[in-house]
């Protein structure tokens, strides 16, 4: 049932795009955009987004390249504006207080990043459709999808006000999980789409579990990043003492540690963005590498040797 579910629901899309764009057009649309995680492309973008890091800050320039382009490539492919947001904020941060000696990497990011908002450039002059959807410069806005009407912003903001109310009137009190869907529907849903779910985690979190969960979420989420900065620091330096007395005996560093604080860093990156791409994903419960993000950030933050 839930893959005919899925069926229903790209169907549906189908139709939709094809009433606005005209049939061709709207197979083009659906055709070229790159899904993977229960047919959503922001789901999509999501969990590519999680690799980010771990190709800015990677040592070997090929990889890091290949790796940073396919990226933005894909979140451009999926219309993914949250994405490229948390992008960017992971480069900001990366280049701020990680891995100075990787600079040749944050500007190619840079240049790759740069290439999309502004439409190649303004080299493509509108030819990408998607390109469009997260270009700020473009000088051709092609007519898309979400650009008339029923738009995915506007539902989105209706969505948290019908959230808040929600939490207003239960007095912040949790309403139990999947508990908002269910009164999504029973209202028919959001916009023409008829969308049923929050699609914010962390207004989930606050609606769902109520306001004394929500806080106690974002504390242990605060505590876990610093935690991970904490550690990060530490395995650093004991990188550079080691280098030193290493120098002193004329011995061989020891690569555990340096690869160590390389995947601290990493992970500390991909929960900074985690915290705008969350608000983008259809729905974080279901979504099997944030739990395995958690899990690795919780070991590398207790990692003590």
């Amino acid at each position: 049932s839930g893959c005919f579910g899925k069926v229903v629901e790209c169907y549906h899309a189908i139709e939709i795009a094809s009433a606005r764009l005209g049939p061709t057009a709207a197979k083009q649309l659906i055709d070229s955009t790159p899904t993977g995680f229960y047919w959503n492309p922001n789901d999509c973008a999501t969990v590519t987004v999680f690799a980010f890091p771990f190709f800015l800050l990677h040592q070997n320039k090929a990889i890091s390249f290949i790796g940073i382009l396919t990226i933005v490539l894909i979140c451009t492919g999926a219309s993914a504006r949250l994405a490229f947001m948390a992008l960017w904020l992971m480069w900001l941060v990366g280049f701020c207080f990680f891995n100075k000696k990787n600079g040749v990497n944050y500007l190619v990011a840079c240049f790759f990043l740069l290439g999309s908002l502004t439409n190649g450039y303004t080299l493509l002059a509108g030819k990408w459709r998607q390109l469009n959807e997260v270009s700020i410069f473009a000088k051709v806005q092609m007519e898309r999808p979400d650009s008339v009407g029923d738009n995915s912003v506007n539902i989105r903001k209706e969505l948290i006000i019908i959230g808040l109310n929600t939490v207003k009137q239960n007095y912040g009190f949790a309403i139990g999980g999947g508990n908002m869907s269910s009164r999504l529907a029973a209202t028919g849903g959001v916009g023409n789409r008829k969308i049923k779910i929050l699609h914010n985690f962390w207004l989930e979190w606050l609606i769902e579990g109520g306001v004394i969960a929500a806080i106690a979420f974002a504390a242990w989420y605060l505590l876990l990043l610093v935690s991970l900065w904490q550690n990060y620091h530490r395995q650093t330096n004991k990188v550079i003492n080691n280098t030193t007395n290493n120098f002193i005996r004329n011995l061989e560093m020891p690569e555990i540690d340096a690869n160590k604080s390389y995947y601290t860093a990493a992970v500390f990156l991909t929960l900074v963005g985690f915290i705008i791409t969350a608000v983008g994903q259809s729905t974080c419960i279901y979504c099997l590498p944030m739990y395995c993000l958690f899990a690795v950030a919780i070991r590398l933050a207790k990692a003590e040797n």
